[in-house]
């Protein structure tokens, strides 16, 4: 087996999650939200349809407690409704207050991302997404 020195790979991700993190504090500050409300909004935002709240609790691998109170703590703060067709099998959707947020969060996500690969060459880029692809994939199946 041959050994790979690969000690950078954890700090270089430490170090993007840490700048996204600070980047999407700003924005939970300027809207008043904390981390726990960011999975919602963010699976919302791709859910034309709606979601439930059980399938946003097993999307999100969070506890249905933690998932009700997130919820209901957005529809308070005008980021998110509920259709209330029945008792059991309520969607839930973005407001356009919720849909302005989870855009802020894509644009500031996409400029650091645009930062880093803008130090790249195209073959480098191209290069790395096989290379991403292939963790990813490797990651899935342990």
């Amino acid at each position: 087996m041959i050994k790979h020195d690969m000690s950078l790979m954890p700090m270089v991700f430490s170090a993007i999650q840490k700048k996204m993190m600070e980047q999407h504090q700003i924005i939970m500050d300027k809207y008043h939200i904390s981390r726990t409300h960011m999975p919602y909004l963010m699976m919302l935002r791709h859910e034309s349809e709606g979601m439930t709240q059980h399938d946003m609790t097993e999307k999100s691998f969070l506890d249905k407690a933690h998932t009700s109170r997130a919820l209901k703590e957005l529809i308070d703060l005008g980021y998110v409704k509920k259709d209330d067709l029945s008792k059991y099998k309520n969607k839930y959707y973005l407001t356009d207050k919720g849909k302005k947020v989870a855009e802020a969060f894509v644009v500031s996500s996409n400029k650091i991302k645009e930062n880093i690969m803008n130090t790249l060459t195209t073959e480098e880029v191209e290069q790395l997404t096989s290379i991403m692809r292939k963790l990813h994939q490797a990651i899935d199946m342990n």
